[in-house]
């Protein structure tokens, strides 16, 4: 197991390594498409590590929540970009913790698929297939993938344990996951599903629902925060606050970055459709397989769901691919598709099966899954040196 944990650290540095170089070198000559961090960063080298949502990361950071717009983000990630005063300093910082953050990353996604399938050669292919993950800027930018990805795994790995202090640790491994992401909080699921599934007493079932409100608690105070500072303030209040659920995350991605059921399904966005149709094929079909196998015993109620061990994951997953494919941003899925665990135990599924069945003809989906991974994440790099789409 040690050589394992050695040889994915091992792998997962050296693409982080490389994805940093190719960042650095391809800032040095694909032109930028828009000029935005140079007007924050003198360093032109670093340029290319400040891009997208990492700049607006960087003006929360310097000045604080200024525009309504702003937030649509957690404010963990700005808080860390806070600590130094200069910009470069922080952006430099910053990013070589979000390397670090998605290596353990990788150590802790191994660790998480061995406690689920017991399966070393599975487990430790996942985690490789991760590394290689198809938004390798993402991986090594002051982003909150990584990190996401981090506590999220952690938290995963910590709920398969029954005791208390397992329990305490995923709860909290799970905030720290929501205040870099807001969609931590469907974590709280992972505290609700054994209440549904396992005949536990009446006092295990009251602690767990407690500890629901812990992925909870980052979104929720703040919202509360920009609901004293907007709604209760003397100035006219937004037309959110009169909402029978005064949410501003919700408002905000409504009208400034027209998120909502639907309303990406547009003929202009089918180019962002095509680029993240691979990521949506692996994902969907991760969870026909498994639903196709367990059917209606993985569903809460059922009396074998809590024999299944990877239900509330494979609902989870799916629950996050529907979300993405109908009320967000298609393109977004390229890279959230490295903080959850299932893609990539499918992936590394069907390469074992690939070898197993090299021999005889059809497509080698698994294979044809790290070709893509390969590609697909030089022109990415590339594109994202020059500040080209997609984000």
């Amino acid at each position: 197991m040690l050589a394992d944990v050695w040889l994915v650290a091992s792998f997962s540095c050296a693409v982080r390594l490389t994805s940093s170089l190719v960042l650095l070198l391809a800032s040095s000559f694909v032109p930028a498409f828009d000029d935005s961090a140079s007007l924050v960063l003198p360093v032109g080298a670093l340029q290319g590590f400040a891009r997208w949502d990492a700049l607006h990361f960087l003006a929360i950071g310097q000045h604080g929540y200024t525009l309504e717009q702003q937030y649509a983000f957690m404010p963990m990630l700005p808080r860390l970009l806070a600590s130094l005063d200069q910009p470069e300093h922080a952006i430099l910082l910053v990013s070589c913790l979000a390397n670090l953050a998605s290596v353990a990353a990788s150590v802790m996604l191994y660790s998480l698929v061995l406690s689920l399938v017991d399966d070393r050669r599975q487990a430790r292919l996942a985690a490789l297939l991760f590394a290689l993950a198809p938004s390798p800027a993402t991986q090594s930018s002051p982003y909150n993938e990584p990190f996401f990805a981090l506590f999220t795994f952690l938290g995963m790995l910590c709920v398969q344990h029954l005791g208390l202090l397992a329990n305490l640790v995923a709860a909290g491994s799970f905030a720290l996951a929501t205040s870099f992401r807001s969609l931590g909080v469907l974590h709280a699921g992972f505290f609700i599903w054994p209440v549904l599934t396992r005949k536990i007493s009446l006092v295990r079932a009251a602690g767990l629902l407690v500890l629901t409100a812990v992925p909870l608690a980052p979104f929720a105070l703040e919202q509360r925060r920009a609901w004293l500072l907007f709604c209760q303030a003397d100035l006219p209040a937004p037309s959110w606050c009169s909402r029978s659920l005064p949410l501003i995350y919700s408002y905000v991605q409504e009208e400034y970055w027209q998120s909502g059921f639907m309303r990406y399904w547009t003929l202009q966005q089918l180019p962002n459709f095509a680029l993240a149709a691979p990521v949506f094929a692996l994902s969907i079909a991760a969870s026909a397989s498994f639903y196709r196998k367990h059917g209606a015993r993985s569903l809460p109620f059922s009396r074998s769901a809590s024999q299944i061990v990877l239900a509330p994951f494979v609902h989870l997953h799916t629950a996050q691919w529907l979300l993405l494919l109908f009320s967000s941003h298609v393109q977004i899925a390229l890279r959230l598709v490295a903080t959850g665990p299932v893609t990539f135990l499918f992936a590394a599924e069907l390469l074992l099966s690939d070898w197993k069945s090299s021999a005889r003809a059809g497509y080698c989906w698994g294979e044809l899954w790290v070709g893509y991974c390969l590609i697909w994440g030089v022109v990415s790099l590339l594109l994202w040196a020059g500040f080209y789409p997609p984000a």
